[in-house]
């Protein structure tokens, strides 16, 4: 028998006795409840605290009204409490019997997974998922006073020093230079810019440069597999991509071809793993970076891009992308990698002279600013203007850095290629610096309270 009712009703009477006590329960939730209706007197309660209003038999009661006899039935509970004082016990075992309920559901859907998915690793990894969120609910941080944090901080010092732990390199130097030494774990990163400014060539880029020594995955809703590949072996092998596509229009091109294959002998020595499954989900998303962590190890995730994430709950565009971005972050933390998200930039920015991009050009701006921890903006100054002396220049504008300062680094582009390289260009004084743009300020910021 895995529940326990009196358990149930103990604490339920034990929160309307003392609604203070529910400090010393965090981890219970109303899915442990075994009983229809102790769950949703105890959804109600907890409610009702959280709003600073007084849990008791009259407020839950009369929330509560659609039960039958519910003022009876919680009154009965409150009579039988006996205080709080072992109202973690009883939480305690409800929980436990809760999880073990919740893993007999899983035990019973695993044949059904393996009668309707083909693939057997598929099936691993959505029980591994179900099994993981079981145990994020029984893990309980407790808060930790200051002077308790800092043994084990200046350990992790100590291991920054002997490069034990470091940041991971997105392979350009001025812009890691920027970063405090590239990207840092456990946290998401937005590369955002206009159509044709070059955001998956500088994402492909990147990972190209982190699997160079650690591993990468670029997760390519927008470009095919072979799109893809085109761009990489034209990196390595610095082949203009229309070599690749028309081959056979440059069959005489021997330079190409040799450099074609010491690109391809490039490309098998990287840690780089690529997928081109459009219209992903998140819970999709996770389970391709949980599987590549598992078998290979995984350091840097790149998702291209947000536009075609799909599965959201809510379907307010708002809600949906912080949804995805707070979801992105988590992958992040529980994997121990650095998460970079491709996104687009509305049309506000093209209306300006200056058509330099700023925060408010995000689309849907409140929840990435908020969630991102780097903003990396994308801006070649041929897109708008032909005329231009910087053709072959990217600016790499730094709108948002949580443990850094904003500014600007530049990057070479080889447009034949989508390549880009780390570029010594000084600027012009006809190019605005990024401290003249209106960076918004995040003390100010409602979203950040």
């Amino acid at each position: 028998m895995l529940f326990c009712i009196q358990s149930e009703q103990s604490v339920i009477g034990c929160l309307l006795n003392r609604n203070d006590s529910i400090d010393k329960i965090p981890v219970l939730q109303d899915s442990h409840f075994y009983n229809s209706d102790n769950r949703e007197i105890f959804k109600e309660i907890v409610s009702q605290i959280k709003i600073g209003r007084t849990a008791d038999l009259i407020t839950v009661g009369t929330a509560l009204n659609k039960l039958p006899d519910i003022m009876v039935y919680i009154n009965n509970i409150i009579n039988c409490s006996n205080g709080s004082y072992q109202i973690e016990n009883y939480a305690n075992k409800i929980v436990n019997f809760g999880i073990k309920r919740a893993l007999v559901a899983i035990s019973n859907d695993v044949g059904h997974l393996v009668s309707e998915i083909d693939e057997s690793s598929t099936c691993i990894d959505m029980v591994a998922s179900r099994i993981e969120e079981l145990t994020r609910t029984v893990i309980e941080k407790e808060p930790k006073q200051l002077k308790d944090t800092l043994v084990d901080y200046y350990k992790m010092i100590e291991k920054r020093l002997d490069g034990e732990i470091k940041p991971i390199k997105t392979g350009y130097e001025y812009l890691d230079k920027k970063l405090g030494g590239g990207l840092e774990r456990g946290t998401l990163t937005i590369i955002a810019g206009r159509p044709a400014m070059g955001k998956s060539a500088l994402g492909v880029g990147i990972a190209i440069n982190v699997a160079r020594e650690q591993h990468s995955l670029f997760i390519s809703m927008e470009m095919s597999e072979t799109q893809l590949n085109d761009r990489i072996v034209s990196i390595l092998g610095e082949i203009p991509i229309n070599f690749l596509r028309q081959p056979e229009d440059n069959k005489e091109s021997k330079h190409h071809w040799e450099n074609m294959s010491n690109a391809t002998r490039k490309a098998m020595d990287l840690n780089l793993h690529i997928d081109d499954q459009t219209g992903l989900n998140i819970m999709q998303i996770r389970n391709k970076a949980r599987k590549v962590k598992r078998k290979h190890g995984l350091d840097c995730l790149i998702v291209d891009q947000l536009s075609f994430i799909v599965g959201a709950e809510s379907e307010k565009t708002w809600d949906k992308i912080g949804e995805y971005t707070r979801a992105l972050i988590q992958i992040g933390k529980e994997l121990d990698i650095s998460v970079i998200l491709l996104c687009q930039l509305n049309r506000e920015c093209e209306k300006r002279q200056n058509k330099r991009p700023m925060l408010s050009d995000l689309a849907s701006s409140g929840s990435i600013e908020q969630d991102a921890s780097t903003i990396l903006f994308l801006y070649r100054d041929v897109v708008y203007n032909e005329a231009t002396k910087e053709k072959d220049i990217a600016e790499i504008i730094i709108g948002k850095q949580r443990q850094g300062s904003v500014g600007t680094c530049y990057l070479e582009f080889i447009e034949d290629r989508t390549e880009f390289k780390d570029s010594k260009f000084i600027p012009s004084d006809n190019i605005e610096p990024v401290r003249s743009l209106q960076v918004r300020s995040w003390s100010n910021n409602p979203d950040n309270d």
